[in-house]
């Protein structure tokens, strides 16, 4: 119950962001650390379902909000995207996992550009 709690505290926290960005709040398994991810991931547990559910959710919110084609990420299937996490989230553990989907999005549209 007291994780439970603290999950809720953590989904209604706002990132911080660079001076002129928007302030947004992340809802879900999103503020969670990657230290967290990295845990989730390493004991198989329901939580890394969680995890990257929430992920494959903002990549594919990303797509429709972004994109006048509909895939701005063009391209990687799910376990590339969540490899991609796996590999940031062990080098950034104090990150949050929507840090983590931020940095992936903005690498794969910059990838994208012609």
């Amino acid at each position: 119950m007291r994780r439970q709690v603290y999950q809720l505290c953590l989904a209604l926290a706002v990132i911080p962001l660079p001076a002129g960005a928007k302030a947004w709040i992340v809802l879900g398994a999103g503020p969670n650390s990657c230290g967290q991810w990295t845990q989730d991931k390493a004991a198989n547990s329901n939580l890394r379902d969680l995890d990257v559910q929430w992920l494959l959710g903002f990549v594919s919110a990303y797509n429709f909000y972004e994109s006048a084609k509909g895939d701005e990420t063009n391209g990687p299937d799910n376990q590339g995207l969540i490899s991609w996490v796996d590999n940031y989230c062990a080098q950034h553990p104090l990150e949050q996992i929507s840090t983590a989907a931020i940095e992936l999005v903005t690498e794969l549209t910059n990838r994208n550009k012609p």
